[in-house]
């Protein structure tokens, strides 16, 4: 099968359930640790093949090295400003899978710190402003990207570069489901090491539930990669 958005929310919605149903306040803090050091991590390496390519680690080269595509469209976007570069998400595929499995009050812990720590990862002094998100019940998700800032030349320059780059620097969502599992499994052994071990087999056997015991066991075994690693 092949892994999409939803896999990828769905699990995390499963995981951040089990461990506030668990363990209650410590719970909710460990799932967000859990999701900084996540985005930390995928920060870092969108940095390293940005330096690989001789790229400087400002917000247009973050922009240039995301990690994954919107292939189905589930993620509708719009242009705020070129000077700052400001954007909205007015549809959002990890919101639209945490609506329709009743687990957006779980699901709205990622967008809480994911973003910005994905930022602190690449470069500690890149600042990035949040002003809203859907999950919260905003009519859009604001960013603003501070330290990029185009006009109409080099917005086309940088939409060409983009291009020109393809899939290369893209993962797909396997590894990233892999990834949060790996990372979060990580945070809770550290933080809630009793509870650990339960909150990922039970956020495991509610995702094979969903979408079949292959595609649990296909999470788990890929959850042995590198995920330091370019």
């Amino acid at each position: 099968m092949e892994f999409q958005i939803e896999h990828h929310a769905a699990l995390f919605a499963y995981l951040a359930r089990e461990a506030l149903q668990r363990c209650g306040a410590a719970g909710e803090e460990a799932v967000r640790e859990g999701v900084r050091q996540y985005g930390r991590q995928r920060g870092r390496r969108m940095a390293r093949r940005a330096q690989r390519d001789g790229e400087p680690p400002n917000m247009t080269s973050y922009l240039l090295y995301g990690e994954w595509a919107d292939r189905e469209g589930k993620n509708r976007q719009e242009l705020l400003g070129l000077a700052p570069y400001a954007t909205a998400c007015l549809t959002c595929g990890w919101c639209a899978c945490w609506q329709e499995l009743g687990l957006l009050e779980y699901g709205k812990l990622y967008c809480l710190d994911v973003d910005k720590s994905l930022v602190e990862g690449f470069n500690p002094d890149l600042v990035l402003d949040i002003h809203s998100t859907l999950s919260a019940g905003a009519e859009r998700c604001h960013f603003v990207w501070n330290g990029a800032s185009f006009d109409g030349e080099s917005a086309a320059a940088f939409a060409a570069k983009k291009a020109a780059m393809g899939e290369k620097n893209q993962r797909d969502f396997l590894y990233h489901t892999a990834h949060l599992l790996h990372a979060m499994g990580e945070t809770f052994a550290q933080l809630l090491p009793g509870e650990s071990e339960a909150i990922c087999q039970g956020a495991l056997a509610a995702f094979a539930n969903r979408y079949g015991q292959p595609a649990a066991d296909a999470v788990k075994a890929a959850t042995q990669a590198d995920f330091e690693a370019v």
